[in-house]
Formats: structure tokens, sequence, C-alpha cells
């Protein structure tokens, strides 16, 4: 007897025969005379195999046949070698087959589909095997359907044509999980033909990783009482890779037909790698939300705190002023104003990571900033690191400020700096770069011509926690008093507030990649540039415009003492309104831009409309979005903090004009 490749059919035995209702009887269990004398009447093929031997493996010998098994096969007792009757190529596979059935407790029948020779030529049954005992002896009693090769009924056709044009991959595997049936589908969706997985378990081609949900769910079809499970698993390809399947699973165990698992799969590998693509933009999107949430908070402090130190610094400005060289208390106030240059920049880096640092941009040739940069990262890598740079030839301009791109590139270089304790490379490439629609959606920037930076080392990496915090404010790697945790912020900040994107790619403790996006522009360089001025002293008359009442004090002060008459107000509406009052001329407008209520820019608007000719100098620490680059129209900025004598000299540099 041998196994046939093929699904079993459900009606492979009559339901009405009288020998299929006594062999299905619960109560026999042992062949009796009367259940011979019946079955020898019957068409269907009955024979009786008495189990000899079950080890190493199952040894067979044909005890009984009855009168259809004598005439459709040709073969008549008693026979020699009967094993000899099924073809050498069916041998093993049906001896895998019973000894797998013999060994179950549990199983008291089994259906399999047989070939038998007859003169040289196979012939195929649709057969059952019950467990029973033939004359005292532990016994097979098999029952066989003959199946009409030469005319196929109509279902059989459609059954055959619709697996056979399946999309869908159709399986059937034992309760041992091995695949007795794949459909030719196979083929297409897998790269794999049918005779490369039928007689391999199940799991032999799943990626290993999904091992435990697949055992997981067939013992829940098996053994819960679930008509059904489904399944989603990796399946091995041809190609090396793995598609990703959807399976319908149906337990037909206990249907003698079958007695085995169905499984209907389906290839939804665009479908995951769409879902997978959704959710690393939405952790892209909840990541950067986050960062803008903590900007704004960082934002928010950086500009209270600088009106802080506006304060400290001017005040400390004018004593300074008002002390001789050789007094002793210049050396305390001298390092209070270091103490305060150094909160500056701290301020200024926050400010940076929230995107709200008052800035001047002015279009670049990057090739030439890079080559003046080149000197200063090069000291501060020192000489265990080579520094290499590439430029394009042809590439495009930007638009930014020069510092940032300095903080940047500092930034990034002390960063790598730091992963290579004992020496490496950085490398500097700038070259030009498109990014159509789907590149763009996935920076989170429109489609259109870029510059791409991209910063090199050949440091230890960075393990993927770091990565996910990497941009954080205030996160670090380094020992306590070794780094405050913003300089990958401010570089971040920086590259979003001018319209960019940056990412960073980890090479597993080769090094790290950071790569940036900068928008091209089409403008050309400026040529504008400041004058110096000459003498800090003025007489024109100003109006002083801020809501913090320490900077308004000191602003006061400060100006006064270099000659101006000044008008000091605590909002815009304050402002306007006194304007009648104030005799002409009126020649410059000093005002904070961020105030409760009207903002310094809106202020300056409807002061020059009412005032023909009023120059404009705003001040912020906070680039809010206000803030912006209206030099044309007469506006000037000065970032906080200041000092005394810058405020001097960017007065007489802007009423000098």
């Amino acid at each position: 007897m041998g196994t046939h490749r093929g699904p079993l059919g459900r009606n492979a035995l009559p339901a009405t025969s009288a020998v299929a209702r006594l062999w299905y009887s619960p109560v026999v269990g042992t062949t009796s005379e009367a259940f011979l004398a019946l079955a020898g009447a019957v068409d269907e093929l009955v024979h009786v195999w008495r189990i000899v031997a079950t080890s190493p493996g199952p040894r067979l010998e044909l005890g009984w046949v009855n009168a259809a098994f004598e005439q459709r096969t040709s073969l008549r007792l008693p026979l020699e070698n009967p094993e000899r009757l099924v073809p050498t190529e069916d041998r093993s596979a049906l001896e895998a087959a019973l000894t797998a059935f013999l060994a179950s407790p549990d199983r008291v029948s089994s259906p399999f589909a047989l070939r038998f020779e007859d003169g040289g030529v196979p012939r195929s049954f649709w057969s059952v095997a019950h467990k029973n005992t033939f004359r005292g002896e532990p016994a097979l009693l098999v029952v066989s359907k003959e199946q009409d090769a030469e005319r196929p009924s109509a279902d059989d056709r459609r059954f055959r044509l619709m697996v056979e044009n399946f999309n869908d991959i159709l399986l059937i595997m034992d309760k041992d999980g091995i695949e007795r049936f794949v459909s030719p589908s196979c083929r297409r969706v897998l790269g794999f033909g049918p005779e490369e997985l039928v007689g391999h378990h199940g799991l032999t081609f799943v990626h290993p990783d999904d091992h435990a949900g697949i055992r997981a769910g067939l013992t829940g079809a098996t053994r819960g009482g679930v008509p059904s499970v489904m399944l989603e698993f990796r399946h091995a390809h041809r190609d090396g890779g793995h598609r990703w399947l959807e399976a319908s699973c149906t337990s037909l165990l206990a249907d003698p037909s079958v007695a085995g698992i169905v499984m209907v799969a389906r290839d939804v590998t665009a479908r995951k790698r769409a879902e997978e693509e959704r959710v690393r933009l939405e952790e892209h999107l909840r990541h950067a939300q986050k960062l803008e949430s903590v900007g704004r908070l960082a934002g928010g402090i950086a500009h209270d705190f600088n009106n802080l130190l506006t304060a400290i610094k001017g005040n400390v400005s004018l004593l300074l002023d008002g002390l001789s060289a050789v007094d002793p208390r210049r050396e305390l106030l001298e390092e209070v104003d270091h103490a305060a240059s150094s909160a500056t920049n701290l301020t200024r880096q926050l400010l940076a990571f929230s995107r709200r640092q008052v800035i001047a941009p002015r279009v670049l040739e990057l090739a030439e900033v890079l080559g003046q940069l080149q000197k200063m990262l090069a000291r501060i890598l020192g000489e265990p690191i080579a520094l290499r740079t590439a430029v394009a030839p042809d590439l495009h301009r930007v638009k930014l400020d020069p510092g940032q791109l300095e903080q940047v590139l500092v930034n990034l270089a002390v960063n790598a700096r730091d992963a290579m304790p004992e020496g490496g490379s950085l490398s500097i490439a700038a070259n030009n770069e498109h990014l159509d629609e789907r590149a763009a959606a996935a920076c989170h920037l429109a489609p259109g011509d870029y510059v791409k930076l991209e910063v090199e080392d050949s440091g230890s990496g960075m393990s993927a926690e770091t990565r996910a915090h990497l941009f954080e404010p205030f996160f670090t790697t380094k020992e306590v008093g070794k780094g405050t945790g913003l300089g990958l912020a401010t570089v971040y900040g920086i590259v979003k507030q001018n319209h960019g994107h940056i990412e960073v790619a980890d090479a597993s403790g080769h090094g790290t990649t950071f790569t940036i996006f900068l928008p091209r522009t089409e403008e050309a360089p400026s040529s504008r540039q400041r004058t110096p001025s000459g003498s800090r002293l003025g007489t024109e008359t100003l109006l002083l415009v801020e809501d913090d009442a320490r900077v308004r004090s000191l602003g006061t002060r400060v100006l006064e003492r270099l000659g101006y008459t000044v008008h000091a107000f605590a909002n815009g509406e304050a402002a306007l309104a006194a304007l009648d009052t104030i005799a002409p001329p009126i020649h410059l407008l000093l005002t904070d831009v961020v105030m409760p209520g009207m903002n310094g820019r809106v202020l300056a608007e409807r002061l020059q409309a009412r005032v023909p000719g009023l120059k404009v100098l705003l001040t912020s620490g906070y680039a809010a979005d206000e803030l912006t680059d209206r030099v044309e129209a007469g506006v000037e900025f000065l970032e906080k903090p200041y000092t005394t004598s810058a405020l001097a000299a960017r007065l007489r540099e802007i009423l000098g004009s």
C-alpha cells in the first residue's frame, strides 16, 4: 500500500453500504465470521492485514480479502511478499503514515489514499484503515473504493480546476503537522513547487519568530473546540526573503475523509509592509510632537530667562563703567558678567532646539562656508581624528544664518569626537538631492530640490535606545559634568527652524551617519554689509516699549546716559495712546517683540503709519512667527540678552544710516 499525493474526497466510502455501517459501529472490535460473510458480498474492496510487528516499522501480512478485492485486482490468496502489491515509490511514505497511526493510542481509524499494482499498472483507491483483531490477532481492517482515473466526476473536475487556479494557497497537514497536499499556486506566491513542500513539517519554511504563534493557534483549533483560527506568519521564499501569509486554518481531523488540518493562505506582504510604514510614520510623528511640546516649554523658559539676563548684564555693565581699573569690586562684577554670559549660551541652545532662536538668514554658498570652517573643525576634533570634506561642484545655494550652520557642524563634530576616543575619521559630504513625493513625505518635507549634508564618523555607534532619545534636550550618555545634553537638540532645532530634516543611521558598531536636508534657494547672495559706527552718543528722541519692568528700567537708564530723550511704555497700546502727547520728531522705536496684547511687529507697523520715516529696532531672545527678516521695511533686530555697548552701537548704526 502507498500514499496518494492528492486531497481525500469526502465521499470515499458510501455511507449507505452495509459494510460501512457495520465498520463504523462502535461495538465492532473483533472481525467476526458474520462480518466477513457480509463483507464478501459488498462492492467495496475489504482486506484484512495481520499486524506481525510494529518496530522498527510495521510488518503486515495479508490475512483475508473479499470477492470484490480478488476480482478488481486480479489477485488471489495465498500471496507471497504481499508488500509487492504497492508500487516501490509509495512504500516508504505509507510505512511512515502507518507507523504514526499505529503508535497513536487515541486514533482507531485513519484514511489513506492507496495504490495497488495490477499487472504493473498502479490503480488508486480511497481507503480507510481501522484497528481491529482478526481471529484473535491484532489486525488492520481496510475498506477501499477505486478511483475512476479515466472518467473523473464533474465535482472532481471542478475541484481540480479550482485548486489548480487558486490565487491563494490550499494546504492540508496531518495531525503531526506534515504537509500532505499543497496547491500549485504556491509556486507563484512562494517560488517553491508543491513537490518541494509536501512531506516537510509545516514549520520548516516558517520564520522562527512565528513558530510559537502558529503552534498556539493550531492547538486552539485542534483541542479547544474552535472551528477555525486566523494566523499571520512569514514563510520563506525561494529568493531568500520571506512573504507574509494570512491563513485560515480549519481542523478536519475528525472527518475520516480528510483527517487533516486544512489551511487557505493568502499573500499579504504588501499590506504588512504598508502597515509597518504607517506605524513607523506614526512613531515619527509622536516623537516630533513630543519634541515640539518640550521645545515650546524650553522656548518659554528661555524667553523669560533672557529678560533676567538682559537686566543682569545691563546693570553689571553700568556698574563696571563707574569703576576704576584697580577697584577690587571690578573682579567680582566681571565674574557675575562671565556667569551671565555662560547662561546666555545655555538659553541660546534652548532657543535653537525650540526653533525660537533669533536668526539673520542669508543666502550661502556651502562650499565657501565649509572651507572657512574646516580649520576650526579640525582643531575641535584633534590630531587623532582625520577630517575629510567632499562638496559637489554644482552645489545648490541655501538660505540660513551662518552662525546656525556653524552650530550644527560644531555640535556634530563634538559628538563624533566623543564617540572616537582612540581616534578615527570624520567625513562631511555635501551633494544635491531631489526628493520626489514619496521620499519627501517620509521626511515630512515638500517635494523639490535640497542640499544633503552627510556627517559620518567611524566611532562606536549607538544603541537603539540612544537613537530613540537622541534629539531630546538634556539627554546625554556622557558622564555628569561632561555635557549639557543640548548639543544634538540644538542641531535638531536649527534644522527644523530652517524647514529641513535630520535623521541618523547607525552601522552597528561601525560608526554613525547624520543626514541633513536643507531646502534649495533660488535667491542670489546678498551684498548688504553693516558699516561700523563712530560715537555711541545721540540726541534723538526714542520710544521704548518693554513689558518686563526690569528691562524697561534698565533701558531707560542706559538710553538717557547715552544722551537720548526716552519715552518708556509697558505695552503697545499705551505707546499708541500717548503718541499725540509727545513732541515731534520721534526718530526710533525700540520695542520687545513678544508682549501681551499687541506684539512689537504690529506696533511698529502702526507707528510707522503715523510717524513717517520712523526707524525700528526690535529686541527679542525669542523668535516667534512674527519675527521675520524685514530689513527692507526699515526694521532691525537686536538679540537678547544684549550689553549696553551693543545697544549703543546698534542705535548709532541705525540712526546714522
